[in-house]
């Protein structure tokens, strides 16, 4: 009966979501055969021992854990110089997406799909797009690799934390069975492992597992109780207080001497101590709608780009070309024509070719939104009046 028991443990865990085991729908075993095709160093972790990490060795995959992660052992191995993906919804890791201030909305679309959003990436080079199931997604700061045009929020970013690099993933589904061969998905996932595995690193995916221990770099019995600089400083003051009530002028001048130095030393030693357990992690989050306005039109533009057969965003091309790309795909609405001209050359002007953009209100803004969503809906009209078999067919 025991063994029986042990039996039917074993096999549901390995039927269980994201287990590389797992060769149904919801299973990572077609991303764990594609690993091995290519040779990547890819492992699966049960028991995640801190103090076993090498932030110059391993690249810690965090694919939907089942269990919560230590935000502070996380930022040390960042700190360090470690990589970290994080592929989460709204399970246990979405407490490392509130610590960075990011907040995980759902899409309300069936498999929406992301466009990218920068050019010259590993991640995002040469793809067109990536299909998600049932996502979350965020609003970042800086502009994430791959974003969803119709909410203007992001499903991929890559930031910088100290010296180490976390690419995060709102959607955990990306790479499960039955979405790799759709869209690019295959492709973003092979690379995603790629990026993880730079100059040897080993992989370790960590789905179902227990952690324990602290970095090998952090003292753990200082962990949770090492002193702020206010009270070290506090503790100092008070001593030298309690020096200049008991004893007489000498004593005291002499206390008032090494006062000063001994704030200086305390504050000196306690920014030696374990720095990277009390840094915190990057804030990406915004709350501007500006910001939300700018991601959306990027992303409209990008998609529209792309469905015009452009290799780049627009506003890179020539005005000329962007005007036969009106014509081409725009004959008969003159208006929307212009208006689509007209809005390229505003984007070309804002400056978004050499980064953020200036110089644009929020009334130009949501024109130029505007005009790229009437393009798109002519784009897919004109799609749905083509003969069959012409183009790609849709969800």
């Amino acid at each position: 009966m025991t063994a029986l028991f042990l039996s039917l443990l074993c096999l549901t865990q390995e039927t269980g979501d994201y287990h590389p085991r797992n060769t149904d729908w919801n299973g990572l075993s077609a991303l764990w055969e594609l690993a091995g095709e290519h040779r990547l160093p890819l492992e699966r972790v049960q028991e995640l021992d801190w103090s076993r990490v090498d932030p110059a060795v391993h690249t810690l995959l965090f694919w939907s854990p089942s269990i919560w992660v230590p935000p502070g052992k996380l930022w040390a191995f960042l700190h360090q110089g470690g990589r970290v993906i994080l592929a989460e919804d709204f399970r246990n890791g979405a407490n490392l997406f509130v610590d960075m201030g990011l907040m995980l909305l759902p899409e309300k679309a069936r498999f929406p799909k992301a466009v990218p959003m920068v050019d010259g990436h590993l991640l995002t080079s040469g793809l067109g797009q990536l299909v998600s199931n049932h996502p979350a997604s965020f609003v970042p700061v800086q502009t994430p690799l791959w974003a969803f045009p119709d909410s203007a929020r992001a499903l991929v970013l890559e930031v910088t934390v100290g010296e180490g690099r976390l690419l995060l993933v709102s959607d955990p589904s990306l790479v499960i069975n039955d979405m790799l061969g759709r869209g690019d998905n295959r492709v973003f996932a092979l690379r995603m492992l790629q990026w993880a595995s730079e100059r040897g690193r080993k992989i370790w995916l960590l789905t179902d597992f227990t952690e324990r221990g602290w970095p090998s770099w952090v003292e753990d019995d200082t962990v949770g109780r090492q002193k702020s600089v206010r009270d070290q400083v506090r503790e100092v003051v008070d001593s030298v207080r309690d020096l200049l009530v008991r004893h007489e002028t000498g004593a005291r001048v002499l206390a008032v001497l090494l006062l000063g130095p001994f704030v200086y030393l305390v504050l000196w030693f306690s920014s030696q101590g374990t720095p990277q357990l009390s840094r915190k992690p990057p804030t990406l989050s915004t709350s501007t709608e500006m910001a939300r306005l700018w991601l959306r039109m990027l992303a409209l533009v990008e998609l529209v780009s792309r469905r015009m057969g452009v290799p780049g965003p627009l506003y890179t091309l020539p005005g000329r070309q962007v005007r036969a790309l009106g014509q081409e795909h725009l004959p008969d609405v003159d208006a929307l024509r212009d208006r689509f001209v007209r809005m390229v050359a505003g984007l070309e002007r804002s400056g978004v070719r050499q980064g953020t953009p200036r110089s644009v209100d929020h009334t130009q803004l949501l024109e130029w939104i505007d005009v790229a969503e009437e393009v798109l809906r002519r784009l897919d009209e004109r799609d749905e009046r083509a003969p069959s078999g012409a183009f790609e067919p849709r969800e």
